[in-house]
């Protein structure tokens, strides 16, 4: 029942200790400890969100690039050349008297 709770348990910590500075700063200048954390949120969400979001959509134009590609390489693969000319005809009849 813990096992799934210990990577995020772990990543949250990690979080914590690095943003604790950021959370400080504006704490000494405002002094409202809501408001220094409501800022402190916000910059964090940024500052993992935004990078995160573009390298999202680059991985998927990326991948749209390359499934399209795919798409037509088989579909030239598979397209026959001329009248009655598809891939089973390029290759030749295949029966037990021509078979090495």
């Amino acid at each position: 029942m813990v096992w799934p709770f210990p990577g995020g348990l772990g990543a949250a910590l990690v979080m914590a200790v690095l943003a604790y500075p950021w959370y400080v700063r504006p704490l000494g200048r405002i002094g409202r400890p809501s408001l220094s954390a409501g800022l402190t949120t916000t910059a964090v969400f940024l500052v993992v969100l935004l990078p995160l979001a573009g390298v999202s959509l680059a991985l998927m134009n990326t991948l749209q690039d390359n499934a399209e590609s795919v798409s037509e390489d088989v579909g030239q693969f598979l397209e026959p050349e001329g009248e009655g000319d598809s891939l089973a005809t390029r290759s030749g009849p295949v029966s037990r008297d021509n078979a090495p």
